[in-house]
């Protein structure tokens, strides 16, 4: 008996074990790892594993089924870990094709309430149909995009100056969020700083300018410093911060002295 005559015999007895005797065909039946080859399979991927969105949105997931057996098989699907997130239902895939792939898409909508930075991995499992011990999985997670988000620039600044001076500070606040939004603006520290405006409001992408003025105490000490904390809070509660660093430098005078020796 031939190598070709013995695989055409494993092919067989393979299909027959399998449930499917293919009869009167014209077409050559194709093995993969013949001898070896399961009689059911499943394959499930995703090109997009890791997505985002904001609050209220839906998100839509692309899931590739595949059957990698040599013979038709129907696969079903479980949804895991979806909480209280709406997720579509995934309909049982019927008679697919030895071989044969199908392009699914399944969806998830982020809750409206959810918090910014929030993530829920899904994992959606596809089953044989013939042989639900055959299984494959794919784990997908959502990202929740804040709403209301900012960047600050610079994080932090430095100056030195003299007692009674005044130093002018000018940070630049960017409305990096979704929507159009009234910041309000605060200091900490001991009082030696205050705000040319208490909030700004800015269109999503805009940039406006935040000027705080630091005056240095009359009795401050030569060498301390004073660091005012500049706050920006969002309509979520969530905040913005930045820091400003002022050092104290006292005028130093040096006298010289001239002593003169009587003869």
């Amino acid at each position: 008996m031939n190598a070709t005559n013995r695989t055409r015999n494993i092919l067989l007895v393979t299909l027959f074990l399998c449930g499917a005797l293919f009869q009167g065909t014209s077409h050559p039946v194709e093995a993969r790892n013949v001898g070896e080859i399961a009689c059911y399979a499943v394959s499930l991927a995703t090109p997009d594993a890791d997505l985002s969105g904001y609050p209220g949105e839906t998100v839509v997931y692309t899931l590739v089924l595949e059957n990698p057996a040599p013979v038709t098989d129907s696969f079903t699907f479980q949804v895991q870990n979806a909480g209280t997130w709406v997720v579509s239902s995934l309909a049982n895939v019927k008679n697919l094709s030895a071989y044969a792939k199908k392009t699914i898409l399944f969806e998830v909508t982020i809750p409206a309430d959810a918090a910014g930075g929030e993530t829920r991995a899904i994992t959606v499992t596809a089953a044989s149909l013939h042989d639900p011990t055959q299984k494959a999985s794919v784990i997908l997670t959502t990202t929740v995009i804040p709403i209301y988000s900012a960047v600050l620039d610079p994080l932090s600044d430095a100056q030195t100056g003299f007692p009674q001076q005044t130093l002018l500070y000018e940070l630049q606040l960017t409305n990096t969020g979704k929507s159009t939004t009234l910041f309000e603006l605060s200091l900490t520290g001991n009082g030696w700083g205050a705000l040319n405006s208490s909030s700004l409001s800015l269109n999503p992408g805009q940039s406006g300018t935040i000027q705080v003025s630091v005056t240095i105490p009359p009795a401050a000490p030569d060498g301390s410093q004073e660091v005012t904390g500049v706050l920006v809070k969002m309509p979520d509660g969530s905040e913005a911060a930045g820091t400003l660093t002022t050092t104290v430098k006292w005028h130093h005078y040096y006298l010289a002295l001239v002593y003169t020796v009587a003869n």
